[in-house]
C-alpha cells in the first residue's frame, strides 16, 4: 500500500502542479472576460434605458 502510495504521489504531485499553473492564469482570464463583460453590459443597459 505505501509502495503504490509512494509511486502514485510524486506522480500526481509534478501534473498537479503544472496543472495549477495552466489554470491559474486561465481563471484570471475567464475572471477579466466576465468582469468586461459585465461592465459592457452594465453600460449597455444604462444606454438603452437612459
Amino acid at each position: 500500500m505505501s509502495d503504490v502510495l509512494d509511486r502514485s504521489d510524486p506522480a500526481l504531485s509534478v501534473p498537479g502542479r503544472a496543472w495549477f499553473l495552466f489554470l491559474y492564469p486561465l481563471l484570471a482570464v475567464v475572471v477579466v472576460l466576465v468582469v468586461a463583460a459585465v461592465g459592457v453590459g452594465a453600460v449597455w443597459w444604462a444606454d438603452a434605458v437612459g
